[in-house]
């Protein structure tokens, strides 16, 4: 799985944060992302191979925050179900 190790708040807001994750065969991914908590984006894709998710966050959940440290679940859904956890600062 790919992540970024921290995120510009500007960057995050306009073009969101892409998760990578990588499938032996057809699979569904799902994303959560979550600060202070609170679940700030959402998003699933599916496909074979490589797999873009693209979570876009609710402006009013980061907005007004300096720092912010966000974890981001990923769930593989496949033959054996993976799930993933990776924190990203916000700049």
């Amino acid at each position: 799985m790919g992540l970024a190790g921290a995120v510009r708040r500007r960057a995050l807001l306009r073009r969101g944060l892409v998760v990578k994750a990588d499938c032996l065969a057809a699979c569904r991914v799902e994303a959560v992302a979550k600060a202070g908590g609170r679940r700030v984006a959402k998003a699933r894709a599916s496909g074979t191979d490589k797999v873009r998710v693209t979570l876009k966050p609710r402006r009013r959940a980061i907005a007004r925050v300096r720092r912010l440290s966000v974890t981001v679940t990923v769930r593989v859904v496949d033959a054996p179900a993976k799930t993933v956890r990776r924190s990203v600062r916000l700049r």
